[in-house]
C-alpha cells in the first residue's frame, strides 16, 4: 500500500486510543495496531455488517449468494487444495476442534501412532486394511481403506484418546456407527 508523506501531529494515544478512529491513526503511522484499537475496530465493523444486512432485501440476499456460489465454482479447487494444505499442517487443531464440539476428552495423536500401536487389521472384522484404497466413501475400493473407529463412539461418551481409537475398514465402521 502507497503512503503520501504529509506531516501529521504523533499519534494521540491519550486521546483516541482504544477506539475504531485509533486504529485509522496507526495505520495512518505505518504503527502496529494495538490490541484496544483492534478490538474496538472490529466490534465496529460487525456493527456496520449487522446493519448492512438488517436493510438487504430478499432479492439482494439472493444475489450476493448466487455471487458467492459461482465464485466457489470458478475458485472451488484453488480453495480445497488451501483448505487440505491447513488441515496437514495442523491435524492436532483439526482433531480437538472435533473433540471441542462434542465437549470430549481429547489428545493429539497420529495415525502412524494407530496403526503402530494397533496393527493394519480391522479391529472388527480381523482382515486386513488396504492402506493405498482412497478413504472417502464412494470412491472406487474405499470400502477396505483405512478408518480410524473409536471404540466407544464420541456420542456414547467416548474419548478421543489414543486408547479408545483402532484401525478399522471403511465400510465397517460406517455399518458400526455410534452402535457399541
Amino acid at each position: 500500500m502507497l503512503k503520501l508523506s504529509m506531516s501529521r501531529p504523533p499519534t494521540p494515544f491519550g486521546e483516541k486510543c482504544g477506539t475504531a478512529a485509533g486504529y485509522a491513526v496507526h495505520q495512518w503511522h505505518n504503527e502496529e495496531i494495538c490490541q484496544p484499537c483492534r478490538t474496538a475496530y472490529n466490534q465496529k465493523s460487525k456493527e456496520r455488517m449487522k446493519e448492512r444486512n438488517a436493510r438487504l432485501t430478499a432479492q439482494d440476499k439472493e444475489r450476493i449468494k448466487l455471487t458467492h456460489a459461482r465464485w466457489y465454482e470458478k475458485n472451488k479447487e484453488k480453495v480445497l487444495k488451501k483448505g487440505k494444505k491447513w488441515r496437514e499442517q495442523n491435524h492436532d487443531k483439526v482433531i480437538s476442534k472435533k473433540a471441542k464440539r462434542r465437549s470430549v476428552i481429547s489428545e493429539s495423536y497420529s495415525i502412524q501412532q494407530v496403526l503402530e500401536r494397533y496393527g493394519t487389521d480391522c479391529h472388527i472384522c480381523h482382515k486386513p486394511i488396504n492402506l493405498k484404497a482412497p478413504r472417502r466413501a464412494g470412491s472406487k475400493g474405499w470400502e477396505l481403506s483405512l478408518h480410524i473407529d473409536h471404540v466407544i463412539p464420541l456420542a456414547k461418551g467416548g474419548t478421543n484418546l489414543l486408547e479408545n481409537v483402532k484401525p478399522a475398514h471403511g465400510k465397517c465402521n460406517l455399518r458400526k456407527s455410534a452402535n457399541v
